[in-house]
């Protein structure tokens, strides 16, 4: 059982890619801009390590020694239960679901195979699980997000009922519901912030704690955020405030700017009774997805930069952490295992396809998310300086 957030740190669970020949008819979902994996199209800046899935999928990207890269999908069970192994492995509590309103009508069968996957999983490893709806950029196509989001919840609420599923992430005594892209100035365009307010009371009248997800400017209501100061009387309604990160793309900028806005947010979120779950991310990078962008790589620093972020919120007293992502390949932002050495582009080929090898071994990033577990717990001494690993012990 999980009653709580606090003391865990839980991360981003996308399960959205898919493979030619999965099953699911999604072709090289989130993998590839198009319906074929080749050079010029694959939209992923990092390559997954894939030696301990059941199920891969070969690509026409070969490495360096010859041999031919595979992809896993998210489709297949095996890979989901692989991936919530290495939670329970790695020490890390458990994941949200992302859940992307947005694709409800579209992917239904490939978004429902993944939650029923993971809730098998969770329960098999004894991991938290929770939903998170993803409201960014939803377009009505006449429908309203109210009632798309609650139609969509009542249905999977009543197969799985989640008030009553051990592995279920509780909060302040009740089922936690995570609800992103609350007053995001660029994501909430097909939607208002009366709407949002709506499906809030809806899941407090049913008795769920809600987490509402937001830019990080969120308290000054400037920059990325909504400037309607009628944001903030929608979050005294909620449980746990969770704003996204800011543009902190270095360590020392980790250091400061960071920390003083994330402290400055947790004594807002004290004085009116919520709670606040800061984020921390290893890196980024999007040169695949968007080649034309002037700003695409935030370096990992070999774990650096992603230990500055964990420690900077367990310094500032956060009781709980949301790390992004788990899974997410498409902008370099995974903690699972990734390859060292990186496929090798096609002979001859103009793209611009570039990989971002981890430089550090498969696990490292698991490895660190579960010492800061330990960190935010008080189980080990807290330390600003990366911890050093065991080689011989590595994966």
């Amino acid at each position: 059982m999980y009653p709580t957030y606090k003391g865990l740190i839980m991360a981003g669970y996308q399960g959205w890619f898919n493979c030619e020949g999965d099953g699911s008819g999604e072709s090289w979902n989130h993998y590839s801009t198009e319906e074929r994996i080749k050079e010029g199209y694959i939209s992923i800046d990092s390559w997954p390590y894939t030696a301990e899935y059941k199920k891969k999928y070969k690509t026409n990207f070969v490495y360096p020694n010859g041999e031919p890269a595979y992809l896993f999908s998210s489709y297949d069970k095996s890979t989901v239960m692989t991936h919530f192994r290495w939670m329970k492995e790695y020490g890390i509590d458990g994941v949200f679901i992302q859940r992307f309103v947005d694709h409800l009508r579209r992917r239904e069968d490939a978004i429902d195979t993944v939650l029923n996957h993971a809730m098998k999983a969770s329960k098999k490893y004894d991991r938290a699980i929770c939903l998170m709806y993803d409201m960014s950029r939803f377009k009505s196509e006449g429908q309203e997000l109210y009632d798309a989001l609650i139609t969509d919840f009542e249905g999977i609420n009543k197969k799985y009922d989640f008030r009553n599923t051990k592995n279920y992430l509780h909060h302040n005594g009740k089922p936690l519901i995570g609800l992103w892209g609350v007053g995001n100035k660029s994501r909430s365009g097909h939607y208002s912030l009366e709407e949002t307010e709506r499906i809030i009371d809806y899941f407090k009248a049913n008795n769920f704690s809600v987490l509402v997800g937001t830019s990080p400017t969120w308290r000054t209501l400037d920059q990325r955020s909504i400037s309607d100061p009628h944001l903030h009387e929608v979050f005294k309604k909620v449980d746990i405030v969770f704003p996204w990160m800011g543009g902190d793309v270095t360590i020392e900028e980790v250091e400061t700017k960071k920390k003083q806005r994330i402290t400055a947010d947790m004594e807002w979120c004290k004085k009116n009774g919520i709670d606040f779950v800061p984020v921390a991310n290893p890196g980024f990078s999007w040169h695949n997805m968007q080649p034309t962008k002037e700003f695409n790589e935030v370096p990992r620093e070999k774990g650096r930069y992603f230990w500055a972020n964990l420690t900077v919120n367990i310094e500032v007293g956060a009781e709980m952490i949301y790390v992004a992502m788990f899974d997410e390949v498409d902008e370099a932002t995974a903690i699972f295992k990734c390859v060292q050495v990186v496929p090798l582009k096609p002979k001859g080929s103009k793209a611009r396809t570039r990989f971002v090898p981890y430089e550090v071994p498969p696990d490292h990033y698991l490895w660190l998310t579960g010492m800061a577990g330990k960190m935010l717990r008080n189980e080990i001494p807290f330390s600003k300086k990366m911890p050093e690993r065991d080689m011989k012990k590595v994966k």
